[in-house]
């Protein structure tokens, strides 16, 4: 496996903006730094992802390394897990290192940020990845959105609870203007 393109990122260039989601912005900030691991957990459509890749981009350039968004919903086998990190990242299976292990090495090598998005209906093999690559202890890290935790030693969950109705009818209405 090699480095296809230079590690710099790939977030979304533009986000929506975050409503009613200040304390928990401020609860993840705080989180990332102490934790190899921060996984957001809440209900389908809690606003896992948009506070995410909020925080990951306001924190990017605390990682010389980038901040790599991973969606996961497309991503129907446990197995194919690895692979979808490794292509997010812009590496190549060259078949003489194991993904995990490589991306493992990619951590250690590099500082990072990598959000894991969606690993609900990949649990078990985002938590098995995410505790591979965790194994370099090194200065990257990892978010993830989930419905449940990962389970994986040293993380950290946040809580997502819905918003309250005043937050929900702006975000509603903002949505509704934005289309």
């Amino acid at each position: 496996t090699r480095v296809a393109k230079p590690l710099e990122g790939n977030l979304p260039a533009v986000l929506p903006a975050l409503i009613g989601r200040e304390r928990d912005r401020e609860r993840l900030r705080e989180a990332l730094p102490g934790a190899p691991l921060v996984t957001i957990v809440g209900a389908a459509g809690a606003g896992k992802t948009s506070l995410a890749l909020d925080v990951a981009k306001q924190m990017q350039h605390g990682w010389a390394d980038g901040a790599w968004f991973v969606d996961l919903a497309a991503v129907t086998e446990p197995d194919a897990v690895p692979a979808a990190v490794a292509f997010a990242l812009g590496l190549r299976d060259e078949g003489q290192v194991p993904l995990a292990a490589r991306l493992r090495e990619v951590m250690q090598e590099r500082t990072l940020l990598i959000l894991l998005d969606n690993c609900e209906h990949v649990r078990p093999a985002a938590a098995a990845l995410a505790q591979e690559m965790l194994a370099s202890r090194s200065e990257s890290r990892i978010m993830a959105t989930s419905r449940a935790a990962l389970g994986v030693p040293g993380e950290s969950v946040l809580p997502l609870r819905p918003l309250p109705l005043a937050d929900a009818a702006q975000l509603f209405l903002q949505r509704a203007q934005e289309h």
